[in-house]
């Protein structure tokens, strides 16, 4: 009888192992996808332009377009370094990063 209480309560203790870990795995999706969002989508839609040069380079590391100053998670990544080759413009209203043939090239560097 004593080894049938010991495999439930193992199997109990398996059960709560396999739940954490699911927690801890969606907490991470979660905590990535802000991370993410915080890092990429102030480039997309935080506020609106006229013209290209309503739009500028902001953010701690360089890597938001907007037209006003954007505080942002004080990270750099190395593709960073390439937006040197990116331009910051008004795009259908907001600004918005586009792509140059120098940008395409320094990212396949990396």
């Amino acid at each position: 009888m004593e080894g049938d209480s010991e495999g439930v309560e193992e199997q109990g203790v398996g059960e709560l192992v396999r739940v954490s870990i699911i927690a801890v795995v969606i907490v991470g999706i979660i905590v990535s996808l802000v991370g993410f969002y915080i890092v990429t989508s102030a480039s997309l839609i935080p506020y609106g332009c006229m013209s290209d040069s309503d739009c500028f380079t902001t953010g701690c590391s360089g890597e938001i377009c907007s037209s006003e100053d954007v505080f942002s998670v004080c990270i750099y990544l190395p593709e960073f370094g390439c937006n040197q080759y990116r331009n910051c413009r008004c795009v259908g209203g907001i600004c918005s990063w586009t792509n140059t043939t120098e940008y395409e090239s320094c990212i396949e560097t990396l």
